[in-house]
């Protein structure tokens, strides 16, 4: 009987909408940081990873006004990791995609995974804002 009524109260919620599995919400959110680049130039780099597992990240280099906006998706690995695959740079399809994996501690990412030719190698953190 408990069975049936936690499959029903599942449809319900199902059905207004989009449903946050609690697991994923302490990691929804908006995080910033600055991170090197292949140049040698600081970027401003910020990761909104949303409900729906859709996923924006917005970057800039600081000495230019003009930003790069990348789109795609995340999820959570059964190792406890954050997937993030970006695959459109302003609505353009992007081949290959830029993958990236981070570990969430406390308030932080942590890139456990990502190009460093492109970001450098002193590493990637961006803090929730």
């Amino acid at each position: 009987m408990r069975r049936i009524f936690l499959l029903l109260s599942l449809s319900m919620l199902l059905s207004c909408g989009t449903v946050v599995i609690p697991e994923y919400v302490d990691i929804i959110g908006t995080y910033s940081g600055t991170v090197s680049s292949v140049l040698g130039l600081e970027q401003s780099v910020t990761i909104n990873l949303n409900d729906d597992h859709s996923a924006e990240m917005i970057m800039g280099y600081s000495n230019c006004n003009e930003v790069t906006i990348e789109t795609g998706t995340w999820l959570t690995g059964e190792d406890g990791f954050i997937d993030v695959i970006f695959n459109k740079t302003m609505d353009i399809p992007m081949y290959p995609e830029e993958r990236f994996v981070f570990e969430l501690k406390g308030n932080s990412l942590y890139g456990v995974e990502y190009d460093e030719v492109l970001y450098g190698t002193d590493g990637f953190v961006l803090n929730r804002i």
